[in-house]
């Protein structure tokens, strides 16, 4: 495995050339060096000196501090900025994020010692770019596994998001799990209720667009037993619970087909694989076993679920554009597997605000349960008939209506509806 250099940034190397005028060392470190050994351009650039922070603001004129309690030092150079963190080492923790203290030092493998994963605890000496690999980074890359520094289990107590971090870095990556740090997320992802709604979300949302149809058992397993989700989304354990009509869910209980729908899905959108994720989440109050139909049903399940999805987005602290457009799509999601009247078709699917956002999720939803997209091509037919029509501007509209004399209320919503459907008619 070749380390590619020619993807760094000047800008990197003059931060490079300026520390060592000084008298100091200068590596590049974490993902960066795993993602350049991979052959993959880095999204970000990370630099590690013994210089301590005073010392950094005094050698670059134009810098801000980030993190300067923790070392770390944002420089700005010509092409860019980049952090720039003292060498140190961790000691305790009292939040299961931050250590309790920390002392600088001047030895690189001391710091890469606190790293989270192996593949993340690897150092490019930029001074003769030579690889510091003391904990194997390199060997487990070629392997493809991620393996915790040291204990496991003492690396996710120091900041219980790695659990999910490595759950996300499996899927992401497409790696396995390292057995010890797998039985170490068991026994303590949990711990993941501890950190803030924030931190659980932006790594939710890093993984669910990533997620493929081999890694269901593991996300099946990690939302069912370790605990991770309980407290920030303890919907997605409830739905493993919840068994659906067999002839209809081939793929089994409601939490399978709402992994299999992300799956289907194939959105690198992550609000909208969220939404995929949840778009049954109707399901677990209002499913039932009907000894007159022999079978279970979920009257309304799309109604419930919209009220239900917005009280998640809203707990997530998700915006309220993206709260809006997840309580529509799901209040909406089951009417393309109706034969619609005209009138009811063009109103609530054609002109639906997230049209194409609502036909890829019936597709998602399909996929992954019976797989028979009959109902889905028969609509974009019945959709490509009318697009002309429907792109045309609307006769009736909120100007024309206070041109004539009303006052802007609820009812302006219905006329402009209807008389948007009569006209597409």
């Amino acid at each position: 495995m070749n380390l590619n250099s020619s993807s760094i940034p000047a800008g990197i190397f003059g931060v490079h050339e300026q520390l060592r005028l000084n008298g100091y060392q200068c590596f590049l470190v974490g993902g960066a060096v795993r993602d350049l050994l991979r052959g993959e351009t880095p999204h970000d650039w990370d630099v590690a000196t013994d210089a301590t922070p005073d010392e950094v603001e005094r050698i670059f004129p134009n810098t801000h501090a980030v993190g300067k309690s923790f070392g770390v030092v944002v420089v700005h150079t010509k092409t860019g900025q980049y952090e720039v963190a003292t060498l140190r080492e961790d000691h305790g923790t009292n939040d299961g994020r931050h250590p309790e203290t920390v002392t600088y030092t001047e030895d690189i493998v001391t710091d890469l010692a606190r790293r989270d994963f192996t593949i993340n605890a690897m150092a490019l000496d930029l001074s003769n770019m030579s690889l510091i690999d003391p904990f194997g980074g390199q060997a487990d890359l070629e392997q493809c596994v991620i393996k915790a520094v040291g204990n496991p289990r003492e690396r996710i107590e120091e900041d219980y998001l790695r659990a999910m971090r490595a759950l996300r870095f499996s899927i992401t990556l497409n790696f396995k799990l390292d057995n010890e740090l797998d039985a170490a997320i068991m026994e303590l992802g949990h711990l993941v209720g501890e950190v803030s709604t924030e931190r659980f979300v932006s790594e939710l949302l890093k993984m669910l667009p990533r997620v493929r149809q081999e890694d269901v058992p593991l996300m099946r397993r990690i939302i069912t037993m370790s605990g991770m989700f309980e407290k920030h989304l303890p919907e997605a354990l409830n739905m493993a619970s919840i068994p659906q009509r067999e002839d209809y869910h081939p793929e089994g209980d409601v939490l399978n087909h709402a992994l299999l729908t992300m799956v289907h899905l194939a959105s690198k959108d992550p609000v909208l694989n969220l939404i995929a994720f949840l778009h049954d989440v109707g399901k677990i109050p209002t499913t039932e076993y009907r000894d007159d139909k022999g079978y279970y049903v979920s009257y309304e399940h799309d109604k419930v679920g919209a009220r239900m999805i917005e009280k998640i987005f809203v707990r997530l602290r998700m915006t309220r554009e993206d709260t809006k457009k997840a309580a529509s799509l799901v209040y909406s999601h089951m009417l393309p597997h109706f034969r619609l009247k005209e009138s009811t078709f063009i109103e609530k699917v054609l002109l639906h605000p997230h049209r194409e956002d609502l036909l890829k999720l019936y597709k998602a939803d399909c996929l992954a349960s019976t797989g028979d997209l009959s109902g889905y091509w028969h609509l974009i037919d019945r959709i490509a008939q009318y697009d002309k029509t429907a792109y045309l501007p609307p006769i009736v509209d909120g100007r024309f209506l206070i041109s004539i004399g009303m006052r802007p209320g609820p009812q302006f919503k219905r006329i402009i509806t209807k008389c948007r459907t009569a006209q597409i008619m």
